[in-house]
């Protein structure tokens, strides 16, 4: 019987012409129609096997955008899934990844495949399916090679169906194992994942087959059935010939196989994941969500979960630190990295605009359970590698199980190098912890405390950016630009000066520079951005012109989270650019509602220290201009104005003063300014000047509120007035005219 194809042969037409083709169309829009004119065939085709031949026609005429309408037709026909299996298997996979390869008919040759692709997985899920491509693996030679050939075809989800036919048909082992291997590459990622099955059948089969197809990469995964002592004597002889042969070609070498230095490469690798430092393969480099296959014991067999390399990474990281506990059961660094990364998957899983996940079952409380030293250790591996979840929770943690005894001794404990973190989160949880223990004496690195819970509190709902521009007006320009974004700006004029923002502020969250960087230059200034530990990490844009471009491609080669973005660039395009180097950034910037938080954390703490034996320790006045701005925000401002009374200096009573004195300030503000002044006089002494005291005398009985008239008056009695002018003040108060009527009692 003649294929469809050469029936179709006979209606090719001699004439051809050119035409502009009409885009595709939606699919509720009128059906995509090759102009009048410039048909090649003797009848259109309608169906979808038909559009898909002629598709495959008219490219081979050099006729792509004849071809381009087609496959638009076949897209607006929306065939279910067993139309689109009928064409892969009528007409082959290749034919539908040359189209998809050829840009004069995309998009629609690849959202084509892409519906092919996903039918296939659909149906390679159905058992029925399955258990006939299984069938038929046991038949004659030409019903294998096509049961092959379909597996083939679908790549790593053939593995799961076979996996299962191990487990259920043990006797057809070697065949099933065969076929794996005739898969080739695509089946690697499966395998790793089915290296995990407790049955042993399987775990067996992945090994032997991994051994034949695989890497050098695989082998860190062979290193745990290998050696483990919990590993099956069958188990670890075949995981240990897979070794041989894929390092030396020969697995008769196992011999030359041995477990020295296996649980370190293990917790080295496992490492590089979490701290994403990992090299991964090519193949995922265009990528932003990968494949990770794990053994599942509801589906006895592989699944396959998609998601962001860095959740990849923090499972990997846990998977290989608890292969390496199996090697190495009395290894601390082993627990230390599956807690590390048990904390990193919590957050993750729960959201970085969430609070650290406790409770019972959470990594954090496993973690109060095991103890400072560990909740310590974790937090050293974590600031050495830049993880900011497992050192948050991990200064969380030791919150609730450490104390002050900590702070003692020769060298600088994790919590004290915390306070030095590139992160300001992890910076301010470190600074709250050591609060929290109520140190008696000062310590080694206690300065940094009060500095970060000055840049905490500068914080408001939105992040900020800093614009580092010669050019005054245009950088406030730029700044303008990015405040439609969502970023509030500040204009720098020179590298020096946006530096300063940038380390002393804790709310930057993106640097701007003009390549016309002065006093720093421009790789001055990024180099500095980039060693500071306060400023490690923030993302970083040379916003410059398109004609120059080229000329910094080096930077972005030799400075993480950096990109190059043309001036006169829309906010949507500058997203657009940006969003790759935001999304290499973890964590995420803070939410409003995370920003109010930790201000009203960061104020309580100023509050404490100024109000308790804390003072002795921590000095607030280096950062009082932060605490008196803090006055102007309604979530620090009553904690503000008491740490405000806690600085012995003129300046502060002055601040206080000006509050009470604000007709503009909240009623309740001046008034508790009023009392702070009052108490601060008390304190400190009376530091304001005699103009100052001039104006104080007038507002007394001049405001209309009694209760801040109750304060100034505080104020007026903590001066100490001389006896002369206290009887004057009495003797000045009118004289009761009538007795109190007091109620007749029964």
């Amino acid at each position: 019987m003649p294929s469809r194809r050469s029936s179709l042969l006979p209606t090719l037409l001699a004439t051809f012409a050119l035409t502009t083709i009409s885009p595709l169309c939606a699919q509720d829009e009128e059906p995509l129609a090759v102009p009048e004119g410039d048909q090649v065939l003797a009848s259109e085709p309608t169906t979808v096997p038909e559009l898909f031949e002629g598709a495959l026609l008219t490219v081979k005429l050099a006729r792509p955008e004849l071809a381009k309408i087609y496959l638009g037709r076949i897209l607006q026909l929306n065939p279910d899934n067993s139309q689109l299996l009928a064409l892969r298997d009528n007409n082959g996979m290749s034919a539908l990844l040359s189209l998809a390869r050829l840009d004069q008919v995309n998009p629609e040759a690849s959202e084509l495949l892409s519906r092919v692709t996903e039918a296939a997985k659909t149906q390679v899920g159905n058992p029925e399916y399955a258990n006939d491509l299984i069938k038929l693996l046991s038949g004659s030679a030409r019903e294998r090679d096509e049961a092959t050939t379909q597996l083939q075809l679908l790549g790593p989800y053939a593995v799961a169906p076979i996996l299962r036919a191990v487990v259920s048909n043990p006797e057809n082992r070697d065949l099933f194992t065969l076929t794996l291997a005739r898969l080739g590459q695509p089946a690697i990622d499966p395998l790793v994942g089915a290296l995990q099955s407790p049955i042993d059948e399987v775990k067996t089969t992945a090994a032997q087959v991994l051994g034949a197809i695989g890497g050098e990469d695989e082998v860190i995964w062979l290193l745990e059935p290998a050696f483990s002592p919990n590993s099956p004597p069958g188990t670890q002889e075949v995981a240990r010939k897979a070794i041989a042969r894929i390092r030396y070609q020969d697995p008769a070498k196992t011999t030359r196989v041995t477990g020295y230095g296996a649980a370190e490469k293990l917790q080295k690798t496992s490492l590089d994941y979490l701290a994403n430092q990992f090299d991964w393969p090519a193949k995922y480099e265009d990528m932003n969500e990968i494949p990770v296959w794990s053994w599942s014991d509801t589906e006895q067999t592989v699944v396959e979960n998609v998601t962001s390399r860095r959740n990849a990474g923090t499972y990997f990281a846990e998977r290989l630190a608890r292969d390496s506990a199996e090697l190495a059961p009395s290894s601390n660094e082993s627990a230390e990295l599956i807690l590390a990364a048990m904390m990193v998957r919590d957050i993750e899983e729960a959201g970085w605009d969430q609070p650290i996940p406790t409770g019972p079952g959470t990594a954090h409380d496993l973690a109060v359970e095991a103890g400072p030293e560990f909740c310590s250790q974790i937090l050293k591996l974590s600031l050495d590698n830049h993880i900011v979840g497992s050192a948050l929770s991990s200064a969380h943690a030791l919150g609730l199980n450490g104390s002050r005894n900590q702070l003692r001794g020769r060298t600088a404990p994790p919590i004290v190098d915390a306070l030095s973190s590139a992160h300001p989160r992890v910076q301010l949880a470190a600074a709250i912890t050591i609060l929290q223990w109520d140190p008696k004496l000062s310590f080694r690195g206690s300065s940094r405390i009060v500095p970060i819970l000055g840049r905490a509190i500068q914080s408001d709902d939105r992040p900020q950016s800093v614009v580092i521009d010669p050019n005054g007006q245009r950088g406030t320009s730029t700044a303008a630009l990015f405040q439609e974004l969502g970023y509030r700006g500040s204009v720098a004029e020179t590298g020096q000066e946006g530096f300063r923002i940038a380390a002393e502020r804790g709310d930057v969250e993106i640097g701007i520079l003009h390549p016309n960087t002065i006093r720093w230059g421009l790789t001055q200034t990024l180099t500095n951005l980039r060693t500071d530990s306060r400023t490690r990490d923030l993302p970083l844009v040379v916003f410059g012109p398109r004609s120059i471009r080229s000329r910094f491609d080096l930077l972005q080669d030799q400075f993480e989270n950096v990109v190059y973005i043309d001036e006169g660039t829309s906010p949507i395009e500058i997203n657009k650019a940006l969003q790759p180097v935001l999304a290499q950034i973890s964590p995420p910037p803070l939410t409003s509602a995370q920003r109010s938080q930790q201000i009203r954390e960061a104020s309580f703490w100023l509050r404490q220290i100024a109000t308790t034996r804390l003072s002795e320790i921590f000095d607030l006045a280096p950062i009082e201009e932060e605490i008196r701005l803090a006055t102007t925000n309604s979530a620090s401002a009553d904690n503000a104005v008491v740490a405000l009374g806690g600085i012995g200096l003129p300046s502060a009573q002055l601040h206080l003063f000006e509050i009470m004195e604000s007709p503009n300030m909240d009623m309740k503000l001046r008034q508790q300014a009023g009392f702070q002044l009052a108490f601060h006089i008390q304190r400190f002494g009376n530091l304001l000047k005699p103009e100052i005291l001039r104006r104080l005398q007038a507002m007394s009985g001049s405001t209309n509120d009694k209760d801040l008239e109750t304060a100034i008056a505080s104020v007026l009695g903590s001066l100490h007035p001389d006896e002369q002018r206290s009887r004057k003040l009495i003797f000045s108060t009118p004289s009761s005219m009538e007795p109190v009527t007091a109620p007749t009692k029964l």
